[in-house]
């Protein structure tokens, strides 16, 4: 199937970046030049990495058309579904297997296919389910919809009995970590720990006749186990049944996306308490750069300080960019970025780029931040290697129908469940300041 082509390539790709980056690590850790040998491999493995992305692209691409293709149709939930139907994923109907579940819990065609592989998943992974089970394969992380309870009730006027539209999606922020380099981990069956070498063996001057001082490198692990994220939505019964708007496509994607924006938040800012993951903010060992005792404005030099604490680490490598919110972006592009000078040189001249790495905004991250007497209204500027950061994931997403807590107003209760986990390969690799106020 092309999700799962998509997938391995993806994971094939980084396997080899993450080799050319060890490559590299080496010799600089080493102060040294890379040897022919190391040339060689390098060269070899960026000429892979090239062919597979080239390769992976077409898979996108036919991913896209197919997607497309499957929209068009409007499939009607009896009709027969031939054997290449059932082989092409795109025409997996949420509505048509809600339905179906509701029904009895019969399912058919492309949709039986569809959970039986995820249900194949979730027991490898030891993990009951009870609904409709979404293999990893078919999630896309970081689709755009919008969430609210649809009902004729509200709706109506819109959606049944009309002609409608493209659904006016929601405005709400873009996932953006998977999209600086994080790293996604999935196909995970029982916890994973992945060994990490964490101090290096050192060498010492000695007399001629002396015995050698004891050298031992050191090593520890980065575990990740699994976390259980989920919510809920209602779906109106009669909307199921009378709306002329094709809700598959929306359904799914709210669903992706109400999840990929939960991920994306508890990746930068996670509390690491309450079963949710430590985000990048809350985690001991990255660089801290602070602006003063209650927080204070950005400043140029603190901005440079944030740099030289991944710098000074030997972190300076990798998917290196700079991630804020819309709040500090705005000071920096009103504040200059010397006490005097020429006009118009302030901090940030360029809102995609600042010191030669790529800027974003995002309002996932916090503004709600405390130091001192600032309570609750300080923002963060955060600066590493996006490739350290690892979101793993167990299993795809699990639905269950539920219609009887909702029965007596006729909705359906849709209950989403998917475990998940986010971890730092190396905490030096991220730099932050944490107590901006702002403007």
């Amino acid at each position: 199937m092309l999700a799962n082509k998509r997938k391995a390539l993806e994971e094939e790709i980084g396997q080899l970046e993450a080799r050319a980056n060890e490559i590299l690590a080496a010799a600089e850790k080493e102060k040294r030049d890379t040897t022919a040998t190391e040339n060689t491999e390098f060269d070899e493995l960026i000429s892979k990495v090239e062919a597979k992305k080239k390769e992976l692209e077409t898979v996108k691409r036919q991913l896209d058309f197919q997607g497309k293709q499957a929209a068009s149709v409007a499939g009607s939930a009896t009709s027969p579904v031939s054997e290449t139907d059932k082989r092409n994923l795109g025409k997996f109907s949420f509505i048509k297997a809600i339905r179906q579940l509701h029904g009895g819990g019969k399912f058919d065609g492309v949709e039986q296919e569809v959970i039986s592989e995820g249900r194949r998943e979730a027991a490898a992974n030891n993990a009951e389910v009870s609904g409709i089970t979404i293999p990893s394969s078919m999630v896309e992380w970081g689709k755009r919809s919008e969430k609210r309870d649809l009902t004729v009730t509200t709706e109506g006027t819109d959606l049944v009995q009309t002609t409608v539209g493209g659904l006016i999606p929601l405005l709400r922020p873009e996932p953006v970590v998977q999209s600086l380099g994080a790293q996604m981990l999935t196909g995970l069956v029982g916890d994973l720990s992945l060994p990490r070498h964490n101090a290096a063996a050192s060498m010492a001057w000695e007399g001629e006749n002396d015995a050698n001082a004891e050298t031992t490198p050191t090593f520890d692990k980065v575990n990740f186990t699994p976390n259980r994220v989920g919510g809920y939505t209602d779906l109106s019964q009669k909307l199921m049944r009378q709306s002329s708007l094709s809700m598959d496509n929306w359904l799914r994607g709210e669903l992706e996306t109400a999840l990929a924006l939960e991920i994306d938040s508890t990746a930068i800012n996670g509390a690491g308490s309450g079963n949710q993951p430590e985000g990048i903010l809350n985690i001991t060992g990255i660089g801290d750069v602070a602006t003063g005792t209650d927080g204070g404005a950005i400043t140029y030099a603190n901005a440079v300080l944030t740099r030289r604490e991944v710098k000074i680490d030997n972190a300076l490598r990798g998917s290196l960019a700079w991630l804020t919110n819309p709040l500090v972006e705005a000071d920096m592009m009103i504040i200059p970025k010397q006490g005097s000078g020429v006009e118009g040189n302030f901090i940030l001249n360029d809102p995609n780029s600042f010191m030669g790495y790529r800027f974003v905004t995002s309002n996932q991250v916090p503004s709600n931040l405390t130091k001192g007497s600032s309570s609750g209204v300080c923002s963060p500027l955060i600066f590493g290697n996006w490739n350290d950061l690892y979101i793993a994931q167990w299993g795809g997403v699990d639905l269950v129908i539920d219609p009887y807590t909702q029965a007596t107003v006729a909705l359906l209760r849709i209950v989403i469940n998917a475990y998940m986990d986010v971890k730092v390969r190396h905490p030096e690799s991220f730099a932050a300041i944490q107590d901006l106020t702002t403007t």
